[in-house]
């Protein structure tokens, strides 16, 4: 079993257009997991203040983090929950980081 079974295998009963919106998510949050890591990395390697470095790596790490449970929720099966658990708080996380 693949990864992207392992992750889709809940929706293997549901309609084309379900099935479709949880794989468009699942490889949204794969290229998002692989961005954010090479940010994490660039925050560590460009020449910029530690002030802004640390809300890089912050807001990088809090955001990784967002897309690992909204992973876990589709897992399970539930892809509203999963959409709604990593754009709400990475709308607040941003937020936040911008007024800090």
């Amino acid at each position: 079993m693949g990864i992207i079974a392992f992750f889709l295998a809940p929706f293997d009963r549901s309609d084309f257009i379900t099935k479709s919106k949880a794989r468009v998510f699942l490889f949204y949050s794969m290229f998002m997991l692989i961005l954010l890591a090479l940010l994490t990395i660039l925050y560590a390697v460009m020449p910029i203040s530690n002030e802004l470095r640390v809300k890089g790596h912050f807001g990088a790490v809090a955001i990784i983090a967002l897309v690992v449970v909204s992973l876990f929720f589709l897992r399970t099966g539930n892809l509203d929950l999963a959409a709604w658990s990593y754009a709400l708080p990475t709308v607040v996380v941003t937020i936040a980081l911008r007024l800090i």
